[in-house]
């Protein structure tokens, strides 16, 4: 799986949860906060 692979999934888990969907913010995330970003996933997992 490549990572943007990877965002696009968790970004509809994240559109799941947040039915407004704030796609582009995860996205953004993960390119400028890889650990923050990893941190997140695992907080909602």
């Amino acid at each position: 799986m490549t990572p943007l692979e990877f965002v696009e999934i968790v970004g509809q888990i994240y559109a799941i949860q947040n039915p407004i969907g704030k796609l582009g913010i995860v996205g953004e995330m993960a390119m400028d906060r890889p650990q923050e970003f990893r941190k997140a996933i695992r907080s909602m997992a």
